[in-house]
């Protein structure tokens, strides 16, 4: 029989890459499904990805260019919490990534933040829908 805290993670992990891809997508210009976004998030995390997606056209603009690896990393794994929960980090490199008007192509400066930084997943176990993202919170203050 697995052991559950093996599976909780497994599946925290796959989720967590679904909702990055979504996201990266959306940056990108792709239309927010949300029957797809409630198969990956919740809360917090939901939100996010429609703030994404007003911003984006509140400005006309799109992200795009490479990511960075991701090497994603499970912190803690809580199944007596309520709901059960797992803790994802990993590193952020926007370094090469460039914000673009949608319409012309006119490139804007990416903001002088840290380029590489780490960010925290929170992954929830809710019934029926299995494990969602429910919280992302950028640490920029924690380079990588």
């Amino acid at each position: 029989m697995p052991n559950p805290e093996t599976v909780a993670r497994d599946q925290a992990l796959e989720v967590y890459g679904r909702y990055v891809d979504l996201q990266v997508a959306l940056e990108a210009g792709a239309d927010l499904d949300p029957a797809t976004a409630r198969t990956v998030s919740t809360g917090r995390a939901m939100t996010i990805l429609e703030t994404v997606v007003s911003v984006g056209r509140e400005r006309g603009t799109v992200i795009r260019g490479p990511q960075g690896e991701r090497a994603p990393h499970v912190v803690s794994v809580s199944l007596t919490s309520t709901p059960p929960s797992v803790v994802i980090e990993d590193c952020v490199d926007v370094s090469r990534l460039v914000v673009t008007r949608r319409d012309t192509g006119e490139v804007y400066p990416v903001p002088t933040q840290s380029p590489r930084y780490i960010k925290s997943y929170t992954v929830q176990q809710q019934q029926p829908s299995g494990w969602l993202v429910s919280d992302v919170r950028a640490q920029r203050d924690r380079t990588c």
